[in-house]
C-alpha cells in the first residue's frame, strides 16, 4: 500500500452461524472453551464434523467467517480496522515449510497457489 502501509486480513471460522443456541453442542463448546492439542491426544471444543469439515476453512471451500481487517502504517501503528462477516475461500495452504525461506528472509515470497501445497498433500 502507499507509504509503506500494509493491509492485514484475518479470517476466523464463524462457528456461531452453525451452532444453535441453546443446544447440547453449544453447552459442550461453552464448557470446553477451546480445543487443546497435545502430543498424545486432541481435546476438541467442537464435534469432529464441525471442526474438521463444516467450519474448517479448508482449501477451495466456501466458509462463513468473521474477518478482522487492519491497515498498519510504516511506523507500525494501526491506521484503521474493521470487523465484519464474510464468505471466504482458501486459495492455498501456506504450510510453514512451503514459505519458510520467505518468512526467514532467505527466499522469494510465494506468488501463486500453484507452487504451494494443497490441503491433504504431504508436507
Amino acid at each position: 500500500m502507499p507509504g509503506g502501509a500494509a493491509k492485514i486480513l484475518v479470517a476466523i471460522a464463524d462457528v456461531d452461524a452453525l451452532v444453535k443456541k441453546p443446544s447440547a453442542l453449544d453447552d459442550h463448546a461453552r464448557h470446553n472453551t477451546t480445543s487443546v492439542y497435545t502430543a498424545a491426544e486432541i481435546f476438541p471444543m467442537l464435534s469432529e464434523k464441525l471442526s474438521t469439515d463444516l467450519t474448517s476453512i479448508n482449501y477451495e471451500s466456501n466458509r462463513l467467517a468473521i474477518v478482522i481487517e487492519m491497515v498498519i502504517v510504516g511506523d507500525g501503528s494501526l491506521q484503521i480496522s474493521d470487523v465484519y462477516g464474510a464468505t471466504v475461500r482458501n486459495q492455498a495452504k501456506l504450510a510453514y515449510n512451503n514459505v519458510a525461506g520467505w518468512l526467514e528472509g532467505n527466499g522469494p515470497m510465494p506468488t501463486s497457489p500453484e507452487g504451494l501445497k494443497k490441503w491433504g498433500e504431504d508436507i
